[in-house]
């Protein structure tokens, strides 16, 4: 037969957590916020310095020839011009224009040149690529001075990060201006016309133009390990 225990037994029995008047119930919250992730990207630099190292080979007067070349331009953006198809897939287009400066060497002799470079390349990545003119003179030691148009086309600008990232429920950070300057980073193909200005000889030189950093480790995250992150 059960018994009833004493009511002082009884009073001595802790409630339970459910019960405690001093627990409070949780209680659910009346808003929610959706976990959306917004990112902006980062703009790009005033003025991109694209550094490159060029191989070659190519004609002068039906002989055959090799071309290494060493170089830089200095662009800065003049007028954007419009998106390209497929959506905000890097932006819109841009024309940069800037100074160049290069040592080139068919092997046979060293020559320097430089001039102006006109770029075309997108606000944030080169989606559709970037396509690059050159144009300017050159001295030649044995040949004097000549003309030197360069055209090219390939993967060549910014490797831009977020500039910043945002929840649904944070406010958007201010923007932040651009750097002065940025260094571009790819790769591309290139065709080359050098004529002297007393001699009415072409010189054609077909290659590709490479960032420095795809032959060394400096500076980090450039050449093809921009491409091996990915």
């Amino acid at each position: 037969m059960d018994t009833v225990p004493p009511a002082s037994e009884a009073a001595e029995v802790s409630p339970s957590p459910e019960l405690s008047p001093e627990l409070p119930l949780a209680r659910s919250e009346s808003h929610v916020c959706i976990l959306i992730l917004h990112c902006r990207p980062k703009p790009a630099a005033l003025i991109q310095i694209a550094p490159w190292l060029g191989l070659g080979g190519g004609l002068r007067a039906g002989v055959a020839l090799a071309s290494l070349s060493a170089g830089t331009d200095a662009t800065v953006a003049v007028v954007s011009l419009f998106q390209p198809p497929g959506g905000d897939n890097g932006g819109k287009l841009r024309l940069r224009i800037g100074p160049w400066a290069a040592v080139e060497t068919p092997l046979d002799r060293v020559r320097g040149e430089g001039g102006l470079s006109l770029a075309l390349r997108q606000e944030r990545f080169e989606a559709w690529g970037s396509l690059g003119l050159r144009g300017g003179v050159g001295f030649d030691p044995r040949q004097g001075s000549y003309v030197v148009v360069n055209l090219s086309w390939g993967i060549y600008g910014e490797s831009l990060a977020d500039d910043a990232c945002w929840g649904a429920c944070e406010s958007e950070p201010a923007p932040r201006g651009p750097a002065v300057f940025g260094l571009a980073d790819g790769a591309r193909f290139f065709v080359s016309l050098r004529r002297p200005l007393h001699d009415p000889t072409n010189e054609w030189t077909l290659g590709v133009e490479l960032q420095p950093a795809w032959l060394w480790p400096l500076p980090s995250g450039y050449g093809y390990r921009r491409w091996r992150r990915h």
